[in-house]
């Protein structure tokens, strides 16, 4: 009793400060990580287990992006604390994955700041796909490719199917390179000249395609690596 009681006055401290101010201003990245850490180890000191995944991962962001595999070669992660970290970095993605309101396209300091945001958990390669309305307005999301190692599996007809069922105006794309910087590559030019083809087939522009990597976003558009065909 008396070992755990010096963590318990802990724990109360630190809630109380959250509590204070309602958000995590003046909180250290291992702090938030501890509170984190809080709902999984009930009794034990979590500040050198946070400590070590700062340490490891770099932020808070970069611990609930690592993969369980990684996260359990940090002393003191066990089995159960690994996948409840993923579990908690899948669900933040998710919620913010499902805030598009409010989005402005045709400005790409807005569409940057939304799409580091889509992918900021994302530990595998996805290719999502926007549906934007004449006045820059994104209307659904989806998620029309996955994969790794530099190469996403797509079904371009589908990706055209999804376009047209949501009577898309322009469609906005937008992968990232988990581990890379947002430079395309070969393979990505090249599918993005097949997707602009596919989609001018059915009068559809393709509004952009960004590419989200360790360095930031890229626009393909601004690079001039896109060529509007109608």
């Amino acid at each position: 009793m008396s070992e755990d009681r010096p963590h318990q006055g802990h724990r109360d401290r630190m809630r109380q400060k959250f509590a204070d101010s309602g958000s995590f201003s003046g909180f250290a990245e291992h702090e938030i990580l501890e509170m984190l850490l809080f709902y999984i180890y009930p009794r034990c000191n979590t500040n050198v287990i946070a400590h070590d995944l700062v340490d490891e991962f770099g932020s808070v962001k970069g611990v609930l992006a690592a993969s369980p595999e990684a996260l359990g070669k940090v002393r003191g992660v066990g089995e159960k604390c690994a996948g409840a970290l993923g579990f908690f970095g899948a669900l933040l993605s998710h919620v913010q994955s499902e805030d598009f309101t409010g989005v402005n396209a045709g400005d790409f300091r807005d569409v940057q700041d939304f799409i580091e945001r889509q992918f900021r958990f994302d530990s595998e390669e996805k290719l999502k796909m926007y549906c934007v309305t004449g006045s820059g307005r994104i209307t659904n999301a989806f998620t029309v490719g996955r994969g790794d190692c530099g190469k996403v599996d797509l079904d371009i007809r589908r990706l055209g199917l999804l376009a047209v069922m949501t009577e898309c105006e322009s469609v906005l794309l937008a992968h990232n390179h988990p581990e890379g910087d947002c430079k395309p590559s070969q393979h990505d030019i090249v599918t993005t000249r097949m997707i602009t083809n596919q989609l001018s087939a059915l009068n559809i522009r393709l509004f952009d395609h960004c590419i989200a990597g360790r360095d930031g976003v890229l626009s393909m558009r601004a690079r001039g690596l896109i060529n509007d065909l109608y």
